[in-house]
């Protein structure tokens, strides 16, 4: 693998835990939309541990040593580690997808901003589209 994913994922990894650090310590970012920007800021930091994760894992064989060329070349990479870095990059763009739209219901009516603020409806809203994006992914790696 590339040998810049060991200190990109490192240094990722060291912004994600300082963003957590200062959200944990100024109460004044926990407001809106703060609560959904940590929230991308873990899914952040699971893509980043992927990259460091996908660093050591072991380099993909070339598609000669392989026995049948015409079988898709799934046995031939780290797919679990690709497909979890899919799943948190596509739950990360999830939540701040969710930031425009709750700031666009606060705007709308400032005066109850949570009223739109269930408490399952995003968090499944989110792992509905991260788990479809990976599998759309892996479909689509499948048939290449």
């Amino acid at each position: 693998m590339s040998s810049h994913l060991s200190p990109a994922g490192l240094i990722s990894l060291g912004c994600c835990a300082l963003q957590f650090l200062i959200y944990r310590a100024l109460p004044r970012v926990r407001r809106t939309p703060g609560w959904l920007v940590l929230r991308a800021a873990l899914c952040e930091a699971a893509v980043s541990c992927c990259f460091i994760a996908l660093y050591f894992s072991p380099a993909p064989e070339p598609a000669a040593a392989l026995p049948d060329t015409s079988a898709p070349l799934l046995l031939a990479r780290p797919w679990g580690v690709l497909l979890a870095l899919c799943f948190f990059e596509a739950c990360a763009t999830g939540w701040r997808v969710l930031i425009y739209f709750e700031l666009l219901n606060i705007y709308r009516n400032p005066f109850a901003p949570d009223r739109h603020r269930v408490l399952y409806a995003y968090p499944i809203a989110v792992l509905l589209f991260g788990a479809g994006v990976t599998a759309g992914c892996y479909l689509y790696a499948n048939t290449v």
